[in-house]
């Protein structure tokens, strides 16, 4: 619909805005607040969001480069079927979102609190440490690879056999956690 660059929203409301099939660029927002926008099917490169508050959100489908979220809420938000790379969520509150079937390549989630869809996420170079993933969903995505350093995991949503499990890098803690997961007993 629209292209956007070099812009810098401050303290701006943005709600019940079709912005989707549109492009950002260079684009900086600092306590903005997005309610039932669609963002679908846009491009975001170079961005910036700080301490904005999103509810409502359709980022679905769309291919975001160099994004950095950091100290902002973000409340149903689809970033569905979207091409994700080097996004970077830091001090955020994630929840009742979806990443669910998207590709993620070089980003990270630093000190945040995430409660989200992973479902069928193919990822590379990922990593989510010092976090809080409450109960976020990772059912068939495979965590191999994901550096979870100094993150919470003890309710996340996985199949019964936790075979998303499978090559994913715990520290000795994590580890405790799925073997209680799984039903085993630890100590002497």
């Amino acid at each position: 619909m629209g292209e956007y660059s070099l812009a810098v929203a401050e303290n701006e409301s943005f709600r019940g805005s079709d912005c989707s099939f549109s492009s950002f660029s260079s684009c900086t927002f600092i306590g903005c607040e997005f309610v039932d926008v669609d963002f679908s099917e846009s491009v975001f490169e170079d961005i910036l969001f700080s301490s904005c508050r999103f509810h409502s959100v359709s980022f679905s489908s769309s291919n975001i480069r160099r994004v950095r979220i950091e100290e902002s809420k973000l409340e149903a938000v689809a970033f569905n079927s979207s091409r994700i790379d080097r996004l970077d969520i830091s001090k955020s509150s994630i929840s009742y979102s979806s990443f669910s079937s998207s590709l993620i390549k070089r980003s990270r989630f630093t000190s945040s609190r995430i409660g989200a869809s992973f479902e069928g996420v193919v990822h590379s170079l990922f990593e989510i440490t010092d976090s809080d993933l409450g109960s976020s969903d990772f059912l068939l995505s495979s965590l191999k690879g994901i550096k979870l350093a100094g993150s919470d995991i003890s309710h996340l949503l996985l199949s019964e056999d936790k075979k998303e499990l499978r090559g994913a890098r715990l520290d000795i803690s994590q580890a405790l956690d799925v073997a209680r997961a799984m039903g085993i007993e630890i100590g002497a």
